[in-house]
């Protein structure tokens, strides 16, 4: 089976990752923001149902988190899947099963029933 470099590939068929980060810098830039996630919710702890519009307002905020945190995965995984030979991008792929973004993942949830 002849397998193609990716610069022999057609880009109609390769992913267009654009829309989720322009680049791998802003992709790292976006990762390390998102270390700040677990202390954008915890400001809520102890009065995130005091009221209707603080409930509505905490939801908000946990929906942007967990939205970036899917994003932040699902392009770690495409860049590696792109061409599992270049170091770099099996490295923004391990950060998911790593400690990084699977972290965050696990406080947020632990979070959660915090509130």
């Amino acid at each position: 089976m002849d397998v193609k470099e990716r610069s022999q590939v057609p880009e109609r068929y390769t992913w267009d990752l654009s829309s989720m980060y322009a680049s791998d810098e802003d992709f790292l830039a976006a990762l390390q923001a998102a270390q700040d996630m677990p202390q954008r919710l915890a400001r809520f702890r102890g009065h995130a149902c005091e009221n209707a519009s603080g409930l509505l307002t905490f939801l908000e905020e946990q929906d942007a988190c967990n939205t970036e945190l899917a994003r932040l995965t699902n392009y770690a995984e495409r860049k590696c899947d792109e061409d599992t030979r270049i170091a770099l991008y099996q490295e923004l792929d391990s950060i998911e099963r790593d400690d990084q973004i699977a972290a965050f993942a696990d406080r947020l949830r632990d979070r959660f029933g915090q509130y």
